[in-house]
């Protein structure tokens, strides 16, 4: 936006001056949810090997992956993790640490081997120490390693001389020593059937138990944290809550169950991260660790068995499936805004206005009031025969697909008592219904597609049917055709210009059944159980093709579209956003699985319906188009600065709509009258709050009275963390001398500047700083031949680009392509051929330069 407005003030230099950046906060929209960033898997790297553990130190991950020994990986770039060391062990690599240069494996049969990692593109052995029975963790403990190796107990290692490892001391635990944490003298033993053993290691060569607490479950992995013990208790604990500030008797304070079996934790300030085996990774809620509750989940591939933690990474080690690198840098969580149980097994919903139907199985059809969608609220019901499996609204009129009784008809001008007023046998099982102006038509099994007429909605006529090979299960409309989900017969596309006489046009097979189909109109999407989304295009005959298919974590039953968002319902591995702005690419971009799993999903508005069994649950939309805004408001109409300086005043917001924090750097500059531009200030970068406007006030700008007449262009730029700029600007103008006797203060220093302001009040330190301004100095010679030199400055580190094209538009030569270069000046040369090295003609050339997104442009002339 621009704006124009008037101030007068004398000052010398331009000067911006920060009082508590962005102290003033409202609150801004909070109508859907950013589900991206939640937490998700970022990269993987599977192998040939199965994987037990992870140890994570210098953005490399060390993997004790069985029969394969210690292989290491490079996650500088966690979407890419690499490969690039291994080395063999003799026994089967169980457990790892890293200490310094040197990684610890806990060797199954083969004991503690000791790898040199130093160069970790190839890691060497250098010492072992076989143990009793079979190592299966190690932790470092100073100039010893502690061996949990079942049926033996721990064992204490001295390592000060990695070539010649020494067990110097050992204690047997009643059960199997899995596990092992420490904190000063105490060793924290996960002791499987044992439970929670409690080992003293003041005297290393005779460790001893002194204390241990019995778990719900059995336990397999253990970690400390503010002066409690978290234990992964297998598949009846769940995670464990313990208070250890007494060793000798520590105690249970809380716990929760988790689906499967826990076998690991690691803990991040308020939350604890549990593997638990076929249901991934556990995100648990420890803020208050007497009530630890489930937020959140990450499926992974196979089953996570071990994890580790560092710098909002998280790694499991997922068995046969690798390692599974989980961002966690946003740990903000979807929670529902409301969820109502209703009696039988939610088979879909449909919502008009604050009412959602719901055909409920062998409870026939729900209304339910979601007017307040934080509170739901059943009000009224029918039964129905059979099971009541879809539902379909025409005016006060709900169809209700009731399975082997055909379609119910329900009158509902009183939603709080329902009635049903008729009935239309089908000659299948009618499982779905939809609706089209005057038709509907109803999947019906083993009798495929049925089309009914419904102007008299209370007394609806089969008009037309066709069969289809497999069992007609859903149904979509786009244009002319009906795509039905034909379950083992995969999708069927039918003709229905002619109600009377459908007829099929085409068909695609899957490698599993099609349970639900949906359409944007344009294309079809296909939930296709283990074999997850497939998304489909019609021909204008009627023939479908497979664009793409994106894999889902379990298996796809239902699907749903909001825009470029498919929202597909993928049983135990909750629900899966899904991405399709672009069809040949569609992306996973989160997932919503707090509520354990989803077997079915609607939506109405900005409310996402999900259900499993009774269950139904409402949570925030995905938002879409999401970014961050920056908005500069000067305080008058017109900024007009005197010839001698002055000053304007305007507010400053940034707005993040995310539901998760958002980082940004903030910078000014000023376009100068004759098009160069002036870097004013760069800002630290900050956090900006989840979805709210943040607001400095009153921010003020000085001009020097050594800046020339004319308009200017005033800009607040804003980068994100993720690099993508937006940028708010306004003009003002300079006035020229006016010949009126007003005072001029003639500066020794005539530059512009800044004074650096810090924003912190206990660092109010003042640095001016001399600016370059961004632009082109121009061609020098110019005219020229053959060659030419293009003198350019930049303010600021940038990929910068300098094209020169002719005046048709043609680009003739690249001199510099997105080349990152410093603040400062720079020059390049052009000997005034094209980019295959021919002589171009003479005339007249424009050059091009583009920094970040700063561009400015030039003529000069070829001559012969």
């Amino acid at each position: 936006m621009r704006f124009n407005s008037s101030v007068s003030w004398r000052l010398v230099v331009i000067v911006l001056v920060f009082h508590g950046l962005f102290d003033n906060s409202h609150s801004a929209s909070d109508q859907c949810v950013d589900y991206s960033n939640h937490p998700h898997i970022e990269g993987c790297l599977g192998g040939p090997s199965v994987v037990y553990d992870v140890a994570l130190a210098d953005q490399l991950v060390y993997v004790a992956a069985d029969y394969r020994g210690l292989m290491v990986v490079d996650i500088s770039n966690p979407e890419l993790p690499t490969l690039i060391g291994r080395v063999d062990t003799p026994g089967r690599a169980h457990g790892v640490a890293c200490a310094g240069n040197f990684a610890y494996v806990a060797d199954s049969d083969f004991g503690l081997q000791i790898i040199d990692i130093t160069f970790p593109e190839s890691p060497q052995i250098i010492g072992m120490v076989d143990t009793p029975y079979w190592a299966n963790e190690v932790v470092i403990w100073g100039d010893f390693a502690i061996v949990a190796d079942l049926n033996s107990g721990i064992h204490v290692v001295d390592i000060r001389n990695p070539e010649n490892p020494i067990i110097i001391g050992s204690v047997n635990t009643p059960g199997e020593a899995r596990d092992i944490a420490l904190a000063g003298n105490l060793a924290y033993v996960a002791d499987y059937f044992a439970d929670l053993q409690v080992i003293d290691l003041s005297n290393p060569e005779t460790p001893r138990i002194i204390g241990s607490v019995d778990l719900p479950g059995w336990a397999e992995g253990v970690t400390l944290a503010d002066g409690l013990a978290f234990v992964a208790a297998g598949s009846l604990g769940g995670l464990q809550v313990v208070d250890i500030s007494n060793p000798e008797a520590p105690l249970i304070i809380g716990g929760v169950d988790t689906p499967d079996l826990a076998s690991d934790v690691v803990v991040d300030g308020n939350f604890a991260f549990l593997a638990d085996r076929y249901t991934g990774v556990q995100i648990i809620d420890i803020s208050n660790p007497m009530a630890p509750q489930i937020v959140g989940r990450v499926d992974t591939p196979d089953w996570a068995y071990r994890l580790a933690i560092a710098d909002n990474l998280l790694c499991a080690a997922d068995f046969r499936s690798g390692i599974q690198l989980i961002d966690i840098s946003h740990l903000i969580f979807p929670l529902k805004t409301g969820g109502v149980e209703t009696p039988s097994f939610i088979q879909n919903i449909v919502t008009e206005g604050s009412l959602s139907y719901v055909a409920d199985g062998d409870a026939g059809l729900q209304v339910v009031d979601i007017s307040i969608p934080e509170s739901p609220l059943i009000i009224g019901s029918v039964g129905s025969q059979d099971l009541a499996s879809d539902v379909a609204i025409v005016g006060n009129i709900a169809l209700l697909a009731d399975h082997h009784f055909g379609i119910q008809i329900v009158d509902i001008s009183n939603p709080y008592s329902p009635q049903i007023i008729g009935n239309l046998p089908t000659p299948g099982q009618a499982w779905g219904i939809i609706i089209s102006g005057n038709l509907a038509y109803v999947a019906d099994g083993s009798s495929g597609l049925q089309i009914l007429d419904i102007q008299d909605p209370e007394n609806p006529q089969v008009v037309g049917s066709v069969d289809t090979p497999g069992g007609a299960f859903a149904l979509a409309i786009m244009g002319n055709f009906v795509s039905v989900a034909d379950m083992q017969g995969g999708l069927q596309v039918i003709d229905i210009r002619d109600p009377g006489n459908p007829r099929i046009t085409g068909g695609l097979e899957f490698p599993d059944s099609a349970y639900d189909v949906a359409s944007d109109g344009n294309l079809v999407y296909v939930a296709t159980s283990d074999s997850g989304l497939q998304i489909i295009g019609i021909s204008y005959s009627g023939v479908p093709w497979i664009i793409s298919s994106l894999d889902t974590p379990d298996r796809a039953t239902q699907v749903t579209i909001d825009g470029h968002i498919a929202y597909v319902a993928d049983t135990s591995s909750g629900l899966q956003i899904i991405d399709i702005s672009h069809p040949e690419n569609p992306k996973n971009i989160g997932m919503i699985s707090s509520m354990g799993r989803a077997d079915g999903v609607s939506m109405s508005g900005n409310s996402v319906f999900v259900f499993s069994g009774p269950s139904l649950m409402v949570y925030s939309a995905q938002c879409k188009n999401l970014q961050l805004a920056i908005s500069l408001a000067p305080r008058d109409n017109q900024v007009v600065i005197p010839h001698e300086g002055g000053m304007f005043t305007f507010d400053l917001t940034v707005s993040n709509p995310f539901a998760h924090p958002q980082r940004g750097t903030i910078w000014f500059e000023v376009v100068l009258p004759d098009g160069r531009i002036l870097p004013i200030r760069e800002l630290p970068e900050r956090s900006f709050p989840p979805q709210r406007d943040t607001t400095r006030p009153n921010m003020r700008q000085c001009v020097p009275a050594s800046a020339p007449p004319g308009e200017y262009i005033y800009r607040g730029i804003l980068e994100d963390q993720d690099g993508n700029v937006y940028l708010d600007e306004f003009t003002f103008v300079k006035e020229e001398f006016d010949g009126k006797g007003r005072d001029e203060v003639v500066f020794a220093n005539q530059e512009w500047q800044f004074i650096d302001w810090n924003m912190h009040p206990d660092d109010d330190r003042q640095a001016g700083i001399q600016a370059s301004p961004f632009g082109v100095h121009g061609a020098v010679p110019n005219p020229f031949n053959p060659n030419t030199t293009i003198s350019f400055d930049l303010a600021r580190w940038g990929d910068t680009s300098l094209r020169v094209y002719d005046l048709s538009g043609r680009l003739v030569r690249t001199l510099l392509a997105d080349v990152h270069l410093s603040p400062g000046s720079h020059s390049a040369l052009w000997n005034g051929r094209d980019d295959r090295d021919r002589a171009v003609a003479a005339g007249v050339y424009v050059y091009r330069l583009e920094s970040g997104v700063l561009g400015a442009t030039g003529r000069m002339v070829l001559i012969k």
